[in-house]
């Protein structure tokens, strides 16, 4: 019995291992999050512009969508795309 608890222990440690070495580092995810955030400030103002287009109460668009076009300037979503890039390096490939 201790002999299966030892395996069973061993075999969750090398799993918790390997997905610690697979983690992105915070400062990637944070990059990310930074990028779409910008993204979704322009996202939130661009809802209350229809609101006040289509005579709706605030926040209308925002919580239900909009059937609108939203463009995303290629400026903005190349910061997506590098912090999409780091995330995707493997661990022992990303620059110090």
């Amino acid at each position: 019995m201790i002999k299966e608890n030892l395996d069973y222990a061993k075999r969750y440690i090398d799993t918790a291992i390997t997905k610690l070495e697979t983690v992105p580092d915070k400062d990637t995810i944070t990059d990310l999050l930074i990028a779409l955030e910008g993204i979704e400030d322009l996202y939130q103002q661009f809802c209350v512009d229809m609101d006040e287009e289509n005579g709706d109460e605030p926040g209308t668009a925002y919580e239900h969508g909009t059937d609108s076009d939203f463009y995303i300037e290629g400026e903005w979503w190349h910061d997506v795309s590098v912090a999409l890039r780091k995330l995707k390096e493997p661990k022992d490939e990303k620059p110090n």
